[in-house]
């Protein structure tokens, strides 16, 4: 029976039923490219975290006077190799640019007397922050504690 109270014939049935089972699977579609589209952006973040641990890594384990923004370490000439984790803030200083590396939008140190900026660029698209601690070491050989932080945009 119809709403009308009037017998409905079996071709309206299946057209009925037919016309729901339709909706159904266009909204599981609209629901499979709404995730996918979130796996897509998620899967970019993620890159970009993994781009920007690698930078970051390199910061704080080499030493390289023509780009210091991937190797920013203290080389001991006494023992006459770079000392992880000890940053020399000559080096520091004169990172300016993110040279070959788009993707690096801020560079910055923070010690107790609080956050230096060593360069900054305009943010673009979604961002993320990584921060290490580290020693840094400055001009007259002292060292201090501290964090070295970049940020990444994407």
């Amino acid at each position: 029976m119809s709403i009308t109270g009037k017998k409905m014939s079996r071709g309206s049935v299946f057209s009925f039923d037919l016309m729901i089972a339709f909706l159904i699977v266009l909204f599981m579609v609209y629901l499979m490219f709404f995730v996918l589209q979130e796996e897509v952006k998620e899967g970019g973040r993620e890159q970009l975290r993994k781009n920007g641990m690698m930078l970051i890594d390199s910061l704080v384990k080499n030493s390289d006077e023509e780009n210091p923004l991937i190797g920013s370490c203290y080389f001991n000439p006494e023992l006459k190799r770079v000392e992880e984790n000890v940053l020399d803030y000559g080096l520091l200083k004169k990172i300016n640019s993110n040279k070959g590396y788009e993707f690096v939008k801020e560079a910055f140190i923070e010690t107790k007397e609080g956050k230096e900026g060593l360069f900054k660029e305009k943010k673009e698209g979604d961002c993320i922050v990584l921060k290490r601690f580290v020693l840094i070491r400055n001009e007259i050989g002292l060292t201090e504690k501290g964090m070295v932080g970049e940020m990444f945009c994407g």
